[in-house]
């Protein structure tokens, strides 16, 4: 998961939207093996920082100083991945918007249930993913829904493998 950090501090510093968004979904495969909290964070924090690469307003001049700031603990998490650092992170994001706000809901909430959608889609439980994102399973049954989510994944797996595999678990 460390080289995934270190990928995710040196996207962000060079504001390269791509990578990030592709950190989203790299993490969100460890969170699919191993139900990772951390990795469901950093999934979350990926989406963030993409989603803030492509608003200049994080950017301007007052807001440089945070800028700096989440950088400096996104270096951090290179050598620690921890729950606290991942914290002060999301309150200094949280803070910057708070300061600009034109949104219903913020990156945070917006990127829970964006990543719950698609590790449902992806064929993580509901019921889990619910608990990881603590976003409550109708809102991410209906923005799956809404977004048409499972049609848009390239890695699907079909129902009729889906019970192949089931079937040889159980020894059928």
């Amino acid at each position: 998961m460390y080289a995934l950090t270190r990928r995710l501090y040196s996207s962000f510093k060079q504001r390269r939207m791509r990578s990030l968004k592709k950190l989203v979904d790299l993490f969100a495969e460890e969170v699919m093996k191993s139900s990772s909290k951390l990795a469901f964070r950093l999934s979350l924090l990926s989406y963030v920082l993409a989603k803030m690469i492509t608003k200049t307003r994080f950017f301007e001049e007052e807001m440089k100083e945070r800028v700096s700031k989440v950088e400096s603990l996104l270096k951090k998490l290179t050598e620690k991945v921890d729950e606290a650092t991942l914290d002060e992170i999301e309150r200094t994001i949280i803070g910057m918007e708070r300061e600009d706000a034109r949104f219903v809901f913020d990156l945070f909430t917006k990127g829970r249930v964006k990543i719950a959608a698609l590790l449902y889609a992806k064929g993580m439980s509901l019921g889990k993913v619910s608990k990881l994102s603590g976003i409550p399973k109708q809102e991410i049954l209906a923005y799956a829904g809404k977004t048409m989510m499972f049609d848009r994944l390239k890695d699907e797996v079909p129902v009729k493998k889906r019970l192949r595999i089931a079937r040889s678990l159980l020894g059928d």
